[in-house]
């Protein structure tokens, strides 16, 4: 394609349909599962906030104590 005004005889490259559907498709897949790992971490955030205001904040001894079990 000419691109109007050029006089050096350039073309621009315009990127075919079938190709820039699957990039953006995939990006929209890599997006899509931030966007639920996020919601999910402000959902956790929102409970640990609640949980904290009504027993008190949770000391890192009992932290590590729990994650010791856990292995």
């Amino acid at each position: 394609m000419r691109i109007p005004g050029d006089d050096r005889g350039q073309t621009s490259r315009c990127p075919d349909k079938q190709s820039a559907g699957r990039g953006s498709a995939v990006y929209g897949h890599v997006g899509a599962a931030t966007v639920a790992r996020q919601v999910e971490r402000d959902n956790l955030n929102e409970l640990i906030q609640v949980a904290e205001a009504e027993h008190g904040p949770v000391a890192e001894g009992e932290v590590a104590a729990v994650r010791e079990q856990l292995q």
